[in-house]
């Protein structure tokens, strides 16, 4: 998904607004719902872009997911009604959540494996990690049969692949080069 520099600057401006409010919390728990939400159902994703449906529908449509909206997240959706953005959403959703990490000096790194890490490995990869990071490390491991063995690690915009398919992969485009 590409975010563009609007989605960025409301974002930020959201994320300033709810910190002054002392509502940063929920806020940021209602985006992280709507996030959720939104890329689990295709239904939600074509409402949000190719709905025959008014934005005020829209927005209401959103806000009846939601348990108990914070009153920034119906802040929000106003400002994203008044403004036509609401293709902008998931993009602000997500911005928002990795302020959220920023401010809160966290970091989420995912490692994907054949199988999972558990035990005494799993330990090992988190004060691996946690070396090399500043800051509070949330650990995700990933699950995905695919990459036979070994691990790739994604953290930020970086990734590492020491995965035995991206290893057959490499052997296999020398020999053909």
């Amino acid at each position: 998904m590409k975010v563009s520099i609007v989605g960025i600057r409301y974002a930020k401006a959201l994320y300033s607004y709810a910190n002054q409010k002392n509502h940063t919390c929920e806020f940021v728990s209602d985006c992280v719902f709507l996030d959720k939400i939104i890329a689990q159902s295709i239904q939600v994703q074509d409402l949000l872009r190719f709905s025959p449906f008014s934005l005020e529908k829209r927005k209401k449509a959103l806000l009846g997911m939601l348990n108990n909206p914070n009153q920034i997240t119906v802040k929000m959706l106003d400002l994203l009604t008044q403004n036509n953005r609401f293709e902008l959403l998931q993009s602000i959703l997500r911005e928002i959540y990795k302020l959220d990490l920023k401010a809160k000096r966290k970091t989420i790194v995912k490692v994907t494996t054949a199988v999972e890490l558990k035990g005494n490995l799993k330990d090992q990869v988190y004060q691996t990690i946690n070396k090399l990071i500043d800051g509070k490390v949330d650990l995700i491991n990933v699950i995905e049969p695919k990459i036979i063995g070994g691990f790739v690690l994604n953290y930020e915009d970086l990734q590492y692949d020491a995965s035995i398919t991206n290893k057959v992969n490499s052997i296999k485009n020398a020999i053909v080069q």
